[in-house]
């Protein structure tokens, strides 16, 4: 299927399937492998990262894409994401680093959970194109946001 000049891949429309019937936030697949989840903002990305599970090559459909999921995206080497909303900063280092990115919702930016603001994630790796550097700025960010919610 194309869509936009984008091959969308069957392993694209099989995690969008996945997304809508089951309510998830993310579902990561090859056509065969499935991951789901129903975990908010970056940790359902950073669960596959940290328990360095091989989703190379693997298709994804995500509720929002932000530049802090883009950034994990890029580590994990994913193929193609289809976002139901992306900013802008976040399509382009999908596209910058070769990801396939299709989007039904293109935002300036990523709001916070309270919608009062920025998501904090994005805001503290929107300066950042290197994975690895961003990477510890999502860290350090989450870092911040578990001391201010003790």
């Amino acid at each position: 299927m194309i869509k936009n000049n984008i091959t969308i891949y069957s392993a694209t429309l099989k995690a969008k399937t996945e997304l809508e019937k089951s309510g998830l936030t993310l579902a990561i697949t090859n056509g065969k492998t499935v991951h789901t989840s129903t975990a908010r903002g970056v940790r359902p990305l950073l669960d596959l990262y940290e328990n360095h599970t091989n989703v190379s090559g693997f298709c994804a459909c995500d509720k929002v894409v932000g530049k802090g999921a883009s950034v994990l995206y890029v580590l994990l080497k994913v193929k193609q994401v289809y976002a139901l909303t992306a900013s802008k900063i976040a399509i382009k280092m999908l596209n910058d680093n070769g990801i396939s990115v299709l989007c039904e919702n293109e935002v300036e930016r990523i709001l916070n959970r309270d919608k009062t603001g920025f998501c904090p994630i994005e805001s503290a790796v929107q300066n950042e194109d290197n994975p690895q550097r961003a990477l510890e700025k999502i860290y350090e960010a989450l870092e911040k946001l578990k001391e201010k919610g003790k």
